[in-house]
């Protein structure tokens, strides 16, 4: 496992303590330790200074080289003092020595001095690691140039070897920097340092060797060349490495010149393609710049042609305009002749109201009194103001510009509610009712049950503004949810579907404006509990209006979407439950407060499946339509209409009793 490569120098300390080390060499052969691994046993030695074990080697036998010959020449040099500086030192001690030695010989005058050797590679050696025992590489060239300088007379081929290992350690270094993603010249230098590591010792010894022993035995190997025969042999050893480490650079070199040359025979065959593209580009360029001369040609006869063509047409198309202003105006006198020929022979008019056509002030501020025209405007304001209904209207528009982005196969799916025996029960029945639909096809904000809903209440609009709609007073009240789930949007949530259907009521109401003394009786506290959106509040406003409606009065409270608020977000599901609660009980009891006639009729749809809700809706006043389900063909607003209007044109004949499902 490799260790990091800078310790912090608290641990470094700490981990060259002697005690320290001691300790845990005693320990790690204990019993204990190696009951939690056996390797904690593997003979080692601990190096100061690279603060790590080793196993004992030649790396040893370096080292132990290195300390006697210290021991022996304290008086010349200290062990602890050896750097890159002292060893380049004992090298230009050595060279100056030999120069003396072989004063006049041309040849050996060549050598560099010891200045320009220092001063160009101590920067490179001083940044060869420590790791794997290259520390040890200082102290024992230190001691071989030292030794040469005793010896200088049988020490030559020492010499002429090591001479340049600082130079050769150096120019491995930078080899390893330039090519560091190749591991093979990481072993080659790995190779040439443990030949110098293994080589050291022998030499030092060699060299060392006139400190003990008889010089007549001395003498002898000196003459017979022992001597010279193990200097060779380890002069080769560290040859061998250098000229492998040498040999796969030049390898690697040889590659990258021919990767180089590849690249650049690549580069070369781009540019000329380059250079071919902009050639064809440039006479497309020219091809271009002449057809636009000939569109802007064209352009201009066309204009002026159509300059010419709109100047004849001007004329008729005026008189045209001014033929549609004149049926248009006849059409609305007609109308409103024929209201008022109603109104004087005792006919009234239509009463179903949605769209509102009144103005708030209209709606509620018909008393004179001050007190209730103040009540009327911070209720309005506490809903959310005039925003609310024009949200309303602007939602439903949306959905219904939006029918084209649905399949075919979807519209349909959704069609098939009206021809369900509970949803026609739901909308032409004469009693109050509560239908919740999972439309199990998407859950998009805006869904093909969505365009259903919303062409729905377009229809029952239409119906109210017809002469023949049913006398009994009716009111469509219609919100989307998937258009109201930001946190910041006054509508969103249960709370907002209240507060929409409140102020659509408001501006929908028959008649004279209903009696809102009951809001000044709180003190202002239901006006609060509206503005802090208090559900419980709202759900009291709602059912006090509906027991304040004439009791043949019909309210239709459509919820598209319904499923979007079936989460604890915001508390919504509280909420949702309760809002739910509310309508089921004005399908089954009407409103509490106030008249019992009027008659409520709930549609709460999904598009896709509701999670929640249902539980609080009977089985018989659900509906689900699956993809199986598909009406044969897809609904449109007139087509809706027509049924609607089929189904109250017979309201009378039908007995419901009689109903079939399709």
């Amino acid at each position: 496992m490799d260790l990091e490569k800078n310790l912090p120098q608290t641990l470094v300390k700490t981990m060259g303590d002697k005690n320290e080390v001691a300790a845990f060499d005693q320990w790690r052969k204990s019993d204990a330790a190696t009951s939690i691994s056996p390797s904690l046993a593997t003979p080692a030695a601990f190096d100061y200074q690279r603060s790590l074990w080793y196993q004992p080697g030649s790396r040893e036998d370096l080292e132990g080289a290195i300390n006697h010959y210290f021991q022996q020449n304290k008086q010349e040099f200290s062990s602890e003092s050896t750097t890159w500086q002292g060893v380049l030192e004992e090298l230009d001690g050595a060279t100056a020595m030999y120069h003396e030695k072989v004063r006049g010989n041309p040849a050996r005058a060549t050598l560099r001095r010891g200045d320009t050797i220092a001063r160009t590679l101590i920067p490179i050696l001083e940044s060869i690691p420590n790791d794997n025992g290259l520390g040890l590489l200082k102290g024992g060239l230190l001691v071989i140039f030292n030794a040469i300088k005793r010896r200088s007379d049988a020490c030559e081929k020492v010499f002429h070897c090591f001479k340049l290992i600082p130079e050769k350690m150096a120019h491995v270094h930078r080899m390893e920097k330039s090519f560091y993603n190749e591991k093979g010249v990481k072993a080659r230098s790995e190779d040439f340092y443990n030949a110098l590591i293994s080589s050291l010792p022998r030499l030092i010894r060699i060299l060392n060797g006139n400190e003990s022993g008889k010089r007549a035995v001395r003498m002898g190997k000196l003459l017979l060349g022992n001597q010279a025969k193990d200097v060779d042999s380890c002069v080769e050893l560290i040859d061998e490495a250098i000229r492998k480490f040498d040999d796969y650079i030049s390898d690697l070199n040889r590659s990258r010149d021919v990767r180089t040359a590849r690249i650049t025979e690549s580069i070369h065959s781009n540019v000329n393609r380059l250079q071919d593209n902009f050639s064809e580009t440039r006479q497309d360029v020219k091809d271009v710049k002449l057809l636009i001369s000939y569109v802007n040609d064209s352009f201009e006869a066309k204009r002026d042609e159509y300059a010419a063509l709109r100047e004849s047409h001007m004329k008729e198309l005026k008189e045209e305009l001014i033929g549609v202003v004149n049926s248009f105006y006849r059409l609305m006198a007609e109308g409103h002749r024929s209201n008022a020929l109603g109104n004087e022979g005792g006919i009234s008019g239509p009463s179903w109201r949605t769209p509102p056509t009144l103005s708030w002030a209209e709606t509620i501020g018909n008393d004179d009194s001050s007190s209730t025209q103040r009540i009327s405007e911070d209720l309005i304001e506490a809903l959310g103001g005039e925003s609310i209904y024009l949200n309303m209207l602007n939602d439903h528009q949306q959905i219904i510009r939006k029918y084209h982005q649905f399949s075919d196969k979807s519209l349909r799916q959704a069609t098939y509610l009206k021809s369900s025996l509970k949803f026609r029960r739901w909308l032409m029945g004469t009693a109050p009712d509560i239908l919740l639909v999972d439309g199990h096809e998407t859950r998009g904000r805006v869904s093909a049950m969505s365009v259903f809903c919303a062409m729905l209440v377009q229809a029952l609009w239409t119906i109210q503004q017809e002469p023949t709609s049913p006398k009994h007073q009716a009111i469509t009240l219609f919100f989307t949810c998937g258009a109201h789930t930001s946190a910041e949007d006054i509508l969103t949530g249960p709370c907002g579907i209240l507060r929409s259907f409140i102020g659509q009521l408001l501006r929908s109401w028959p008649g004279h404006a209903p009696d809102m003394t009951f809001i000044s009786e709180t003190n202002g506290l239901l006006i609060d509990d509206i503005r802090e959106d208090r559900v419980e509040a709202l759900c009291y406003l709602f059912e006090e209006l509906l027991g304040r409606l004439p009791p043949e009065a019909v309210v239709y409270c459509i919820i598209d979407g319904i499923s979007f608020y079936e989460t604890n977000h915001l508390g919504w599901s509280a909420g949702l439950n309760r809002v739910v609660s509310l309508f089921r009980e004005l399908a089954n009891t009407g409103p509490t407060i106030g008249g019992l006639g009027t008659k409520v009729k709930s549609l709460l749809v999904s598009a896709d499946k509701s999670t929640d809700i249902y539980r609080l809706v009977s089985a018989e006043k659900r509906v689900d339509l699956r993809a199986r389900n598909q009406a044969p063909n897809a609904v449109t607003e007139q087509s809706l209409l027509e049924e609607i209007q089929l189904q109250f044109g017979s309201e009378g004949n039908n007995d419901q009793g009689n109903w079939q499902e399709p």
